[in-house]
Order: structure tokens, then C-alpha cells, then sequence
């Protein structure tokens, strides 16, 4: 008869070691995107909204300006260039009307105050940097937003661990409270010199 191997039992510390390695990989494609974005966001200057503009004429019997009108126009000039609708509901805003939301497309309208019949259609629709961009900035939908925020924790949890441990060594403890003071210091005369 073969004799079973002793089960091994695992530790907390080793426990805690796994799951703050598997946190850390589901986690880092969204570290890569909050870093990337960032980086973009200060240094580049990507177009977050593809756009285009119509200009419509000879609109029957003058352009419209009614919710209704204009609803049943921005249809037929979305199934005409083959543009999927916006979601929510067609509001006025001054003197255009928007329907859609700019975190996914938009579709805004204005009539031409100097020609009748005559008016403005832009479509917008957000690029990819775009969306990536509205999930660093806490726009993205809840559900992103609460990814977003776990992430936030993780991300505060793995540095007072890395701090904890750096304070419980004896050969580090020094050199951390000195490299915090510089991290402080230098953070201060950042935001302070920044404005």
C-alpha cells in the first residue's frame, strides 16, 4: 500500500506572500494604464474625442427647434452616416442640443442664426485614450470606478507593507526615515515651487 505524503500546511506569513503576489498581477495591467495615462495626459497631447461636422441645408420647412424635431433629425443623420446612436436622452443646452454623453459619443446640434434652413450637426465619439483616460480620472462607470478604488487600496497597502518592513529591519530603519524625509520634502517643494 502506497503511504500518503504529509499534507503541508502553509503559513500565515507565506499565505499573506501569495496573496499579495496574485493581487499584485491581477492589479498591474491597471498600473500600466494609470501610468500611461498619466504620462500622456501631462506630457502628450492625444485627441480624446474623434469628431465630425455636418453642415446640413435646405432643412424643410426651417431648421428645427423642438426636442422632437431635432431628435428625429440627429436619427436620420445617424442611420444616413452610419454613426450607432447616442445613449440617454436629447437635452437642450442654450442654444444647441445634445444628445449622448462625451465619456462615449455625442451628437450636438445648433441651427444657423444667420440662414434658415441651415444648421450644425458635430458627432463625437471618445478613442481609446479617450476611455482609458475617463477610468484614470474616475469616469468610466461604476464598475471601473470600483475597480479603480481597490486598486488605489492595493496600491496603499503595498507600500505601508514595503514601509513596515523596511522599519522592522534594523539595517534599513535609518535610511527609510531618512529617504521619507527627503520624499516629504521634496513633494512640498514640488506643489509649492508648481504654483
Amino acid at each position: 500500500m502506497a503511504q500518503n505524503s504529509p499534507v503541508k500546511k502553509s503559513s500565515p506569513r507565506k499565505r499573506w506572500i501569495q496573496f499579495h503576489a496574485y493581487l499584485s498581477v491581477f492589479f498591474f495591467p491597471f498600473a500600466i494604464a494609470y501610468t500611461l495615462t498619466g504620462a500622456l495626459y501631462i506630457w502628450g497631447d492625444l485627441p480624446t474625442l474623434d469628431k465630425t461636422n455636418l453642415t446640413l441645408y435646405d432643412l424643410e420647412p426651417k431648421s428645427p427647434a423642438t426636442l422632437e424635431k431635432v431628435e428625429a433629425l440627429i436619427r436620420e443623420q445617424c442611420e444616413k452616416n452610419q454613426w450607432p446612436l447616442p445613449s440617454g436622452e436629447i437635452r437642450k443646452d442654450g442654444k444647441e442640443f445634445k444628445w449622448g454623453s462625451t465619456k462615449t459619443r455625442q451628437v450636438k446640434y445648433k441651427a444657423s442664426r444667420s440662414t434658415q434652413g441651415k444648421a450644425y450637426l458635430t458627432y463625437l465619439k471618445v478613442t481609446l485614450y479617450g476611455r482609458v483616460l475617463n477610468f484614470h480620472k474616475g469616469k468610466g462607470g461604476k464598475f471601473l470606478d470600483v475597480l479603480g478604488t481597490a486598486f488605489a487600496l492595493l496600491l496603499l497597502v503595498s507600500y505601508l507593507s514595503g514601509v513596515y518592513l523596511a522599519f522592522k529591519s534594523s539595517e534599513l530603519r535609518n535610511n527609510t526615515v531618512i529617504a521619507f524625509i527627503l520624499g516629504f520634502v521634496v513633494l512640498t517643494l514640488a506643489i509649492y515651487l508648481g504654483f
